[in-house]
């Protein structure tokens, strides 16, 4: 017997996915070349470095890009990058990419990562266009990838696979397997339009996919927003930006509501579950030095197992008050109760002084509190500049954790130093160095950063 692709496919349809190695942690490096061109672009390059050392290793991580490059009506941008772990001596993946947009509609992109475990070719796209009354969004993304394993490791995703067909030599072989996922999503924004006072927002989503890991996914959502036009606005058609700090979450989208609109939202996918949800926003100025908003949305679920039943609902309260003229104060408070009907409460607040343009102080206060144990953090600190060179940002962060009666105390700061730009009027060079401690467990972590422009 033989291990193929076809016969551990039965196997390979309960996998979840395999992600890919964690993200590098990469350090923006900017500088930037005027270049004279038939298109009179402005080439900008960034080469950067991060050393970041814990206990638990030392990574060097470098990336390097390229943007403002133009043929005709498109402008491309270039990136690439790839680490070093200093105590294993060992290279990381390499990744790069191409980024492509005609800054009006379209944007592209192809991205590539290439190393010892995994190698994968991506690509995504996404262009939208406007008509009178609507606007439609289309993209499709796509990913091919092949994992390393070995001959016995993907026999356990077969439930029909026999380890005693085979010798140890056989189940340790290195195997490359490849895995795939497609999808094409379409979106649909209607324009704002009244009826007498009632102004009616809609919007439309679906998506249509296949992965080597779920087989055919699909999901479509839509919702539809509602708000009353005060008498003043004569037109009523006025649109605002969505406010909300909660939104109304379905299978295939997740809608925000605007000041004083509700919305109504409806999703269902390819597992089977199907939910109905609304968020409602509404804020109040009563003054120059307080502000008021409300956000509350809630939502119901079926699915073939449970049938309908509650999902999920919050409440917040936000306050926001100028108590002098350097001093304000914004307040959260958070009730939140699961589909378990087990509340949740949140509660936020900060402290700001303003009157310096190179010295901000603050502190905040969050608290959370569910079923009898609570968390309580209270993190102070400040941000200032000296020159206009140099800048720093100091922190301390005491926290008490009431389920195990412990302590923390975590402190970060960090130093950045701006210097010349190696070229004619470019962005600033960068230095910078990073500190975040734990002053109980006496973890310590310090990164490195350099911007180095020309």
């Amino acid at each position: 017997m033989a291990l193929t692709h076809g016969n551990i496919g039965s196997g390979r349809q309960q996998r979840k996915g395999r992600s890919l190695k964690a993200r590098l942690r990469a350090g923006a490096v900017c500088f930037a070349v005027c270049v004279s061109c038939p298109a009179q672009a402005q080439i900008t390059q960034s080469l950067g470095y991060t050393v970041d050392a814990s206990a638990q290793d030392t990574l060097l991580a470098v990336d390097h890009s390229l943007t403002g490059i133009e043929l005709r009506v498109l402008d491309f941008s270039l990136t690439q990058s790839t680490s070093y772990n200093l105590d294993t001596g060992l290279l990381g993946d390499y990744q790069g990419g191409v980024d492509i947009n005609d800054e009006e509609n379209f944007f592209g992109n192809l991205s590539g990562v290439y190393g010892a475990d995994t190698r994968s070719i991506g690509a995504f796209a996404d262009n939208r266009f406007a008509r009178d009354r609507f606007e439609v969004g289309l993209s499709a993304s796509g990913n091919l990838e092949w994992t390393k394993s070995t001959f016995g490791d993907e026999g356990l995703l077969d439930p029909d696979f026999d380890f005693l067909e085979f010798t140890d030599e056989e189940l340790d072989a290195v195997v490359w397997v490849r895995s795939h996922f497609l999808e094409s999503a379409l979106t649909v924004d209607v324009n704002q339009f009244s009826i007498n006072r009632l102004k009616i927002r809609p919007q439309l989503d679906g998506a249509l996919g296949h992965s080597s890991f779920g087989g055919l996914i699909y999901s479509i959502a839509g919702a539809t927003g509602f708000s009353i036009a005060p008498k003043e606005d004569d037109d009523g058609l006025s649109f605002f930006f969505e406010e909300s700090n909660l939104s109304a979450e379905v299978p295939g989208g997740s809608y925000g509501a605007g000041d004083g609109e509700l919305v109504i939202a409806a999703g269902h996918d390819s597992d089977g579950l199907t939910k109905l949800a609304a968020v409602i926003f509404k804020g109040w100025n009563p003054s120059d030095k307080a502000q008021f908003s409300i956000d509350a949305n809630a939502s119901l679920k079926h699915d073939s197992e449970n049938g309908i039943g509650f999902d999920a609902a919050s409440f917040q309260l936000g306050a926001g008050f100028q108590l002098h003229e350097f001093w304000s104060i914004d307040n959260a408070l958070i009730v939140s109760v699961s589909e378990d009907f087990i509340p949740t409460y949140t509660f936020d607040t900060s402290l700001d002084f303003q009157r310096f343009d190179n010295f901000s102080p603050y502190i905040r206060l969050s608290a959370s509190y569910s079923e009898g144990e609570a968390d309580f953090a209270l993190p102070f600190g400040f941000s200032a500049t000296v020159y206009d060179k140099l800048l720093f940002d100091v922190g301390l962060s005491p926290t008490y954790f009431m389920v195990d009666q412990s302590y923390d105390l975590e402190a970060a700061s960090s130093v950045t130093l701006l210097g010349p730009s190696f070229g004619k009027n470019g962005p600033e060079s960068e230095f910078s160095v990073g500190t975040n401690a734990s002053l109980l467990t006496g973890e310590l972590s310090v990164s490195l950063s350099g911007r180095v422009n020309f």
